[in-house]
């Protein structure tokens, strides 16, 4: 074979196996079936100049399986039941639980009575009976080189991550359901286990390091070590429904986000969420 064919040959074997595994990517429990997963992006451009032909990387979603469960992640606005979480989380589903943690693997279920989708945003607001005082949104953007902390329950196991801003990306949803702005991050590090799983984790917050919520988790790549988040002008519609009363008393690093993730979850404030369809 010549040297040639030998070099087309490796490029077209890395570009099947790279889509497959993305395709993959939310295999396991939660959001496999419905994730609107878009990981490639045009980094750290305005918006207006953020290249529209980006086919390549649509991920095309698969319809929701009847009679079937999903989990996802989220978290409180406030003590009046507001919540927040991923928009494909709780679409397609006939009832929601909201199951906050009360130690390691052993939830309490609290119904949730409705929720409702923010317009051409990957971003949800459920309502349940119960709430918890809510985190505090951002005012400002994140930006490039900034630390994030994220918090959820990918795979449905308590987990926390540390990340850094890359810029700006466009996450473009298949079968026709539009796209939206988002941060893209790299992930240093997801505690716990040595390999990065993100299935799960949609609707979890992105926290700065003031602790409070720049983002919320909408997609991303085990394989790239990429988390993508809502940006938080895309946020402004959950102010109306936040009461923020939580805030660390420190500012979170590397050395001290593990624990605090703990006690986000411990308190309920950042929880799982359980989708039936």
């Amino acid at each position: 074979m010549r040297k040639i064919d030998k070099i087309l040959l490796l490029v077209l074997f890395v570009a099947l196996f790279g889509r497959l595994g993305e395709r993959l990517l939310f295999s396991a429990e939660g959001e496999a079936l419905r994730s609107p997963l878009i990981v490639h992006a045009a980094l750290d451009v305005p918006p207006r100049s953020i290249p529209t032909n980006l086919s390549d990387s649509i991920i095309q979603p698969s319809p929701a399986q009847a009679n079937s469960r999903y989990s996802g992640s989220a978290f409180a606005l406030s003590r009046d039941g507001h919540w927040a979480t991923a928009t494909h989380v709780t679409e397609a589903c006939k009832r929601v639980d909201i199951l906050m943690e009360t130690k390691p693997k052993t939830f309490r279920r609290v119904r949730v009575d409705g929720w409702r989708a923010l317009k051409n945003k990957d971003v949800s607001i459920m309502d349940s009976p119960e709430g918890e005082p809510g985190l505090a949104l951002a005012t400002k953007m994140a930006q490039a080189n900034d630390l994030g902390f994220f918090f959820g329950y990918p795979k449905g196991v308590a987990s926390a991550g540390y990340a850094v801003n890359l810029g700006r990306s466009r996450m473009i949803r298949g079968a026709g359901r539009g796209s939206e702005v988002s941060d893209e991050w790299a992930i240093y590090e997801m505690l716990p286990g040595k390999k990065i799983a993100l299935g799960g984790n949609s609707g979890g917050p992105m926290m700065n390091a003031q602790g409070e919520v720049v983002g919320v988790v909408s997609a991303g790549s085990d394989r790239r070590g990429r988390v993508n988040t809502s940006i938080i002008a895309n946020l402004a519609p959950l102010q109306r429904f936040s009461k923020p009363e939580y805030r660390p008393s420190q500012r979170l690093t590397r050395e001290n986000y593990v624990a605090f993730g703990r006690k986000l979850r411990r308190s309920g404030l950042v929880s799982k969420v359980d989708c039936r369809t």
